[in-house]
């Protein structure tokens, strides 16, 4: 069960901004009593956050580079995801993170160049996680900054 919400609104011409709410009620059914994994019917699915939201700003505006016509494209999004049990057995929870992402590129007919970050600030979060035994757990840590250059071509 849950629902999700998206809308966007222009601020100006070239300027967007975009924003999205997610909420998930999601639990185990039908376990059976005993199970050796120590799930029980009604303990939350492991790694979904009852709440997720986003928020955004996109720019798109014409721009010349040497004489040639194209179109500058950025873009800026923050991402939350809550806090989620880290295992079937709820025996911890991972905490919620926010990450921002962002992209700046030119557009000239099909082809794209652009730079983009994901992760801008570097942030240290945990996406997944497992407890193997009452004293041992483990988790999986988030990528850490990227930042890299891309073209793209359309057909």
């Amino acid at each position: 069960k849950g629902f999700e919400l998206e809308a966007a609104a222009r601020l100006s011409q070239n300027l967007k901004l975009t924003a999205g709410v997610g909420y998930t009620h999601a639990e185990l059914v039908n376990v059976p009593t005993g199970s050796s994994t120590g799930a029980q019917s009604g303990n939350r699915v492991p790694n979904m956050p009852k709440f997720n939201t986003s928020v955004g700003l996109q720019y798109d505006a014409p721009m010349s580079i040497g004489g040639a016509q194209g179109r500058l494209k950025a873009a800026v999004a923050w991402q939350y995801v809550g806090k989620r049990a880290a295992d079937v057995k709820e025996s911890f929870e991972l905490p919620g993170y926010g990450i921002v992402n962002a992209r700046l590129g030119w557009q000239h007919g099909k082809w794209e160049v652009y730079a983009f970050a994901s992760n801008l600030f570097d942030k240290q979060y945990l996406v997944a996680g497992q407890a193997w035994t009452p004293d041992v757990s483990s988790v999986r840590v988030g990528q850490p900054r990227v930042v890299g250059v891309g073209a793209t071509i359309r057909f």
